[in-house]
């Protein structure tokens, strides 16, 4: 495998509040990643990629050249992975992707891509609300692009039309059952064990596939019923008794007689049944159940996840044959670094033949470290080189631990080698949650080790490795529970000498979302501290975001910026908080500190965010490295960014709103000619004057629903820091 290099992606800003001139991040995977534990000398093909634990696959052509690219959904954090594909035959070769992030809608729970159209270009189907939102792809060649089609699908349930049902946790079939030519739909019925076939009627209707109009043609589609577990399934045509707890379905032609076959995995259980359709396409029925699928003379490995595997049909080693991939549908309760299987399709599409090729597809060539990934910045062997240490919330049933991921390159052109994956052979004590910070805390001229987790204690490290040139780091549990001090939960300490008198101190986040600061009163080399806080709630900083949850789990980090003193902080909802101003003109530390407004606020990959920024290619700009609970890092790398504001606001009329004329389903968006990267205020009024919607900082690569709006003329006033940007017009219909 080779380094793949991508360029630009994620641009935000990140600096003073003029915006004159200012330094910005770009999402990229220059840096080289060597693999030398799992598998010697490989290099990673998408090491920066975030990692994978729930995930949901799907293909698209995402830059319509007839080839099929890769979206992946992950359950954890509701983010998801673009693979552009090379194409090579018979050959898995996707590299990273990452243009076309802000292309897509924000989605949560499950999404699956469907061509509902027949126009050759795959659609989204996403979980939202109790059913299923869908958003049509009007992509063209260099533009990819989503527009809202439906809010919520419907179906006659007849008499009644109603949302058509799916259960978050479920795992829907979206395929032509009937063999029509237009996609329907079958789900689980709320709380029962049985099959609903949802039947398009576009086909019927319009003569075409364009149309989303569904009936609920039976509540037991297959004749069949599945029970507590998939080990307890009825193939008889009652379904007045049973229970649902969630069920995935993947509905395939396995036997190669048109109609549609069944591959179901069950909320209760680790394995995944194949249900054989006797049928016919007008009318299914279930006759024989495997439930260790799959099994036969070639395949000897069924599925085994912990619980709730999901399978996926699509050709990922470019063979022209779908092959089967099957994910973790369980968050929190299933595997995390080894949970997506690879089944390679032996057989042909219509009659596939499926044999177990690995169980960690994708994660192989990315860092994943199972389930968190909280990164801290270090020089691990005492060489000049930056090093990074990667600690985690656990592998599955297992202990928290740290990676290491040594700089085997320069000091412009890194190469990172990781060589362990439990640097002082932390999981032995039994914590998880584990966030490490470096520095010298005993005043013997190397870095040592302190560590948070999930009891809100910190634990002291001493490294014992001699003080000599490119000496490897010997990290030894000194002391747990370091002097008592004790966050609420979720610790995450930062060593910095912070009063500026020559010891080290102790900042510390955790799950309120507050930092507080810790004085070393000791010496240098003896250093001593209260587990009281000097100073609670340090610079009033605050990483809960109320729209996200009550919890911040705030994860500090400190960096020096052209001589000054700044902090981001990673948190619960993932986006990064940004603060300045840290000590007033006589080197005070301020009781308030600046948050910056940025668009770095609005940078997300996941949830329980956590950062490390070093200048990793000496181009004096600093560079990002960003965890999130998926279990893997981003890379973002610094520039100069010359858009600011001022451009911005000497071109008033570069604004537009569309969709406009926008309808009730409508998601809007407002766009300009020049990108920009900051947030703005939003002002809508009706006619009358009347503020009728409020946007506060508000990303404009996001999406604004107008379906609480009445059909009529609108006025939107876009204004950056109380400045009057441009006024909109938009209409309702």
């Amino acid at each position: 495998m080779k380094k793949i290099a991508v360029s630009l992606l994620c641009f935000f800003y990140l600096s003073n509040l003029n915006f004159s001139q200012v330094f910005g991040f770009y999402r990229t995977d220059s840096i080289t990643v060597i693999d030398n534990i799992l598998a010697a000398n490989d290099t990673l093909t998408f090491a920066w990629s975030g990692g994978l634990s729930q995930s949901e696959f799907s293909d698209i052509d995402l830059d319509l050249d007839g080839i099929l690219d890769m979206f992946v959904f992950d359950r954890v954090g509701h983010r998801f992975l673009l693979l552009k594909n090379l194409g090579i035959p018979n050959t898995i070769s996707y590299k990273g992707h990452f243009t076309d992030y802000n292309s897509f809608p924000g989605m949560q729970d499950w999404v699956l891509l469907e061509d509902y159209d027949g126009d050759g270009k795959k659609d989204i189907f996403h979980y939202w609300n109790g059913g299923i939102s869908v958003y049509k792809n009007i992509s063209t060649v260099g533009t990819v692009q989503f527009s809202l089609t439906k809010s919520q699908l419907k179906s006659n349930y007849v008499p009644l039309t109603l949302v058509l049902y799916v259960s978050p946790a479920d795992i829907p079939s979206i395929a032509d059952i009937d063999l029509d030519g237009d996609l329907d739909i079958l789900t689980y019925g709320f709380s029962t064990g049985c099959m609903e076939f949802h039947k398009n009627l576009s086909m019927e209707t319009y003569g075409n596939a364009d149309s989303l109009l569904f009936i609920k043609q039976t509540d037991n589609w297959g004749l069949y019923r599945e029970g507590v577990s998939l080990y307890d399934i009825d193939l008889t045509d009652t379904c007045d008794t049973g229970r649902h707890t969630g069920s995935t379905s993947l509905a395939i032609d396995m036997d190669g007689d048109l109609d549609k076959d069944l591959i179901v995995g069950g909320a209760g259980g680790s394995n995944m049944a194949y249900l054989r359709n006797g049928g016919n396409t007008t009318f299914a029925q279930m006759d024989f159940v495997d439930v260790a699928f799959p099994q036969n003379n070639i395949s000897t490995l069924p599925v085994n996840l912990s619980l709730f595997p999901a399978a996926y049909y699509l050709d990922v080693n470019n063979d022209g044959k779908e092959d089967l991939i099957v994910g973790n549908n369980a968050t929190g309760t299933s595997e995390t670094a080894t949970s997506i299987w690879r089944f390679k399709n032996q057989g042909t599409t219509s009659n596939p033949d499926f044999k177990f090729q690995q169980n960690d597809f994708l994660q192989d060539e990315m860092i994943e470290l199972g389930e968190g990934a909280f990164p801290a910045l270090f020089d691990y062997n005492r060489d000049g080189l930056t090093d990074l240490a990667i600690g985690n919330v656990n592998y599955f049933a297992a202990n928290g631990q740290i990676a290491v991921l040594r700089n085997m390159g320069s000091a412009s052109q890194p190469v990172f080698e990781l060589i362990n994956l439990d640097m002082g052979s932390v999981s032995t004590q039994t914590i998880k949650n584990v966030t490490p910070t470096f520095g010298d805390m005993d005043g013997d001229g190397d870095v040592d080790m302190i560590v948070g987790e999930t009891t809100g204690y910190i634990h002291y490290y001493e490294n014992t490795a001699p003080v000599l040139p490119n000496q490897p780091a010997q990290f030894v549990l000194t002391t747990t529970q370091y002097f008592n001090i004790k966050e609420n939960s979720f610790s995450a300490p930062f060593i910095i000498d912070l009063n500026m008198d020559g010891k080290m101190d102790i900042v510390c986040g955790g799950r309120l979302g507050k930092l507080n600061y810790y004085e070393n009163t000791g010496s240098t080399a003896a250093p001593n501290f209260s587990n009281v806080p000097t100073i609670s709630n340090l610079g009033g900083v605050s990483t809960v975001d109320p729209n996200f949850s009550s919890s911040g789990y705030s994860v500090p980090w400190f960096f020096m910026d052209n001589g000054k003193l700044e902090l981001f902080l990673g948190s619960y909802s993932g986006k990064i908080y940004h603060y300045t101003d840290i000590y007033d003109g006589s080197n005070n530390i301020q009781p308030n500190f600046t948050w910056v407004s940025g668009v770095v606020a609005y940078y997300k990959d996941g949830i329980r965010s956590a950062v490390t920024v070093g200048d990793f290619n000496n181009d004096l700009y600093p560079d990002m490295i960003y965890g999130n609970l998926g279990g893997g890092v981003d890379l973002l790398y610094g520039q100069f960014a010359s858009i600011g504001i001022e451009e911005v606001l000497n071109q008033p009329n570069e604004f537009l709103v569309y969709p406009n004329p926008g309808e009730d389903e409508s998601m809007i968006y407002i766009r300009t000619k020049e990108e920009i990267n900051f947030p703005l205020d939003i002002a809508i009024y009706d006619l009358s004057g009347r503020l009728v919607k409020h946007l506060k900082e508000f990303n404009i690569h996001q999406g604004i629903s107008v379906h609480e709006l009445s059909n009529g003329l609108y006025i939107f006033e876009l204004r950056y820091q109380y400045t009057l940007v441009s006024k909109l017009k938009f209409i309702k219909q």
